[in-house]
């Protein structure tokens, strides 16, 4: 790529993240949210991925009833499309408290630094983007877009599970801010737990 390409790649990138679009490499794409409407896209979305992975511990298949939820309030899903195609998408999950599915009771050796019952926790559950879209950034962009969903439902903690043998997804985390905890077993396999409070200030 020829340095002004370049620059017209990240000119674009500045003025569109704005406003939940991003165009790179001569391809728009659009952050919308997703809905009980787009179960079946969902589905599709994520047997692909699944598909193209190396490994099959990579990623949990979640169940049509765990997507319905996901979809639904209070929870919050975003996609990303081309077009009128979803190429991927991110949930924001608000647990019970003390439920199975409340990371932040996972997390250890944060004593003083968390407050169980007064911080308020959610989980970035999942964020997959089609083998196809890999490369652009999609999952930072969509992380983003969750966090100030998150603040904006007076989120202050989020955690969120990766595979140990994920290093894309794992350098994605880290980008946006989110600190290891350690690694344990989670889902029916290992998982590296991340944390990150919002009132960073590497936010």
């Amino acid at each position: 790529m020829s340095k002004g390409a370049s620059a017209h790649y990240y000119i674009h990138y500045s003025l569109f993240i704005t406003h939940y679009s991003l165009r790179c490499i001569n391809t728009d794409f659009h952050i919308l949210p997703l809905s009980l409407d787009d179960l079946g896209e969902v589905l599709e979305l994520e047997a692909a991925v699944i598909a193209s992975l190396e490994r099959p511990d990579q990623l949990r298949r979640n169940t049509p009833e765990m997507w319905q939820a996901c979809l639904s309030a209070p929870h919050t899903a975003v996609g990303a499309r081309v077009g009128e195609r979803l190429v991927a998408l991110a949930v924001l999950y608000l647990p019970e408290a003390g439920s199975a599915e409340d990371l932040s009771c996972c997390l250890q050796g944060l004593d003083g630094i968390l407050s169980p019952g007064v911080h308020k926790a959610a989980n970035y559950k999942i964020c997959i983007v089609h083998p196809h879209f890999r490369g652009h950034a999609l999952q930072q962009l969509l992380g983003r877009h969750l966090e100030e969903a998150a603040l904006r439902q007076g989120v202050q903690l989020l955690c969120s599970t990766v595979s140990p043998h994920n290093p894309a997804s794992i350098r994605s985390l880290q980008r946006l801010g989110y600190r290891y905890n350690r690694t344990l077993a989670k889902y029916g396999f290992e998982r590296a737990l991340y944390y990150k409070m919002l009132s960073d200030a590497n936010r």
